[in-house]
């Protein structure tokens, strides 16, 4: 510990029982496609369309798959053992625990005289009855994640933990929300410890070293801009929001409350300069917590090791890096969606007008002033059935967009900027005691939480 009282990383290694002439450091590295990964992305999300969404199991489990397999360290893939079957016995489970749940919570409500149906404004109480589930729902998503997960053949795994993590959550999250967001990384942290000391590959055991005041270091900044930039433009917005609907009869008690609420606060002389360079300031929030992203991955994966200390992780992902692969992201996902779009409507166009029923239409709209497409036996079908097509194919190359233009590549990048030190260490792991959780992610599934990827 330093003076200030934050710790000094050293990124000597301790060597354990190693000799030193083993001592080695190798980059991770990542060898999956753009081409591969868009025709497996397109392929499972059709047949999850036409399962109306039951493939989804099936398909999160071929892409997790694929990209364990793309994910390469001392020359050896990572292996993905989860079955799409497991997920969703895993899902049917969890929410038939879930519906019992708030069947118990309704029946509590309306026992107390709160009864959900007769007074629809506790339907929210419903709601918040869910919240104690979605850290549990996430600590067990990644419990099944790892426990599928192998290198050399060996397994990882995670202890049970997941209350203990669900009243952390909830705790660290308290003093969070009292402080206005300043504690954030402690929670943060404190939860990330949790997690990696109950992580295991093989018989080594994975803690979490550092200390969370050093991710205050980089959120302090980042607070202050995200409370002027993000706050600035929400009491901006809602003012001009309340103004607005003043004018209508329907809203306009609700409105004149909420500028008695915030109309001061939009007074202050330090807000009302900043209101011009209000998306401004917006937008530099969010880059913002971008970069603290970046900052603290970086900073917990170089403190985490396995062993005594024997097996380490060093990161160099950069923030310009990753800003760059979100910009870009953005702008080929624009331009590939647009493209298919105009692609699309192309297609329809000249089906219609090939088959002679867009001339027709064309003509007959002459003389019915324009109706003759909705009145039409052939081309309002025609046209319904093309708009459905097109929603749909565009979901697909939505999601194909998703996964090649941003999870992808900040996986790649993430692999190839990741150094582990003394993975020789690694290599003569033993295999521990399996563990079956065979619940899969359910809870997660049920609760739109996805694990990891």
């Amino acid at each position: 510990m330093s003076a200030a009282g934050f710790e000094i990383y050293d990124p000597t290694p301790m060597t354990g029982d190693v000799p030193p002439d083993e001592i080695s450091e190798e980059n991770a590295q990542f060898t999956g496609r753009a081409g591969e990964l868009a025709d497996l992305t397109i392929r499972t999300m059709m047949l999850t369309i036409l399962t109306l969404g039951i493939y989804r199991f099936w398909m999160k489990t071929n892409l997790r798959r694929y990209y364990w397999a793309s994910i390469r360290a001392d020359g050896q893939p990572l292996e993905y053992t989860g079955k799409g079957s497991e997920l969703f016995l895993g899902f049917l489970l969890a929410m038939v625990v879930l519906t019992i749940y708030l069947i118990v919570v309704t029946f509590a409500l309306a026992f107390t005289g709160m009864a959900v149906f007769e007074r629809p404004e506790m339907a929210s109480l419903t709601a918040i009855a869910v919240l104690p589930l979605v850290p549990l729902a996430i600590y067990r998503a990644r419990r099944y994640l790892l426990s599928r997960t192998r290198w050399r053949g060996i397994r990882f795994g995670v202890e049970a933990g997941s209350w203990g993590y669900t009243l952390r959550y909830f705790f660290y999250g308290a003093l969070t929300v009292l402080s206005l967001g300043l504690l954030y990384p402690l929670m943060q942290f404190q939860l990330a410890k949790f997690a990696a000391n109950r992580t295991w590959f093989g018989d080594l055991k994975m803690s979490q070293g550092g200390s969370w005041m050093a991710l205050m270091l980089g959120w302090i900044p980042v607070a202050v801009l995200m409370v002027v930039g993000v706050g600035g433009f929400v009491v901006l917005t809602m003012v001009n929001a309340a103004t607005v609907a003043e004018a209508d009869p329907a809203t306009q008690e609700g409105a004149q409350e909420m500028l008695a609420l915030l109309g001061p606060l939009a007074e202050h002389p330090a807000l009302a300069a900043l209101a011009p360079f209000s998306p401004l300031l917006f937008a530099c929030a969010l880059v913002g917590y971008l970069w603290y992203r970046v900052y603290s991955f970086r900073y917990l994966t170089s403190h985490k090791y396995f062993g005594n200390q024997e097996v380490r992780f060093r990161s160099g992902l950069g923030f310009w890096s990753v800003l760059g692969i979100y910009v870009t992201g953005y702008i080929l996902s624009f331009l590939v969606i647009v493209g298919v779009a105009l692609l699309i409507g192309a297609i329809v166009v000249g089906g219609l007008f090939a088959t002679g029923v867009g001339l027709n239409l064309d003509l007959a709209a002459l003389e019915s002033g324009g109706a003759a497409l909705e009145n039409s036996p052939i081309g309002g079908p025609l046209m319904l059935v093309s708009m459905i097509l097109g929603y749909l194919i565009l979901i697909l190359v939505a999601v194909a967009c998703g996964e090649v233009f941003f999870t992808r590549r900040l996986l790649a990048k993430s692999c190839r900027t990741l150094t582990i030190v003394n993975i020789a260490r690694a290599r003569a792991a033993r295999q521990r005691r399996h563990d079956s959780n065979i619940e899969g992610q359910g809870f997660a599934d049920a609760l739109d939480i996805g694990g990891a990827i």
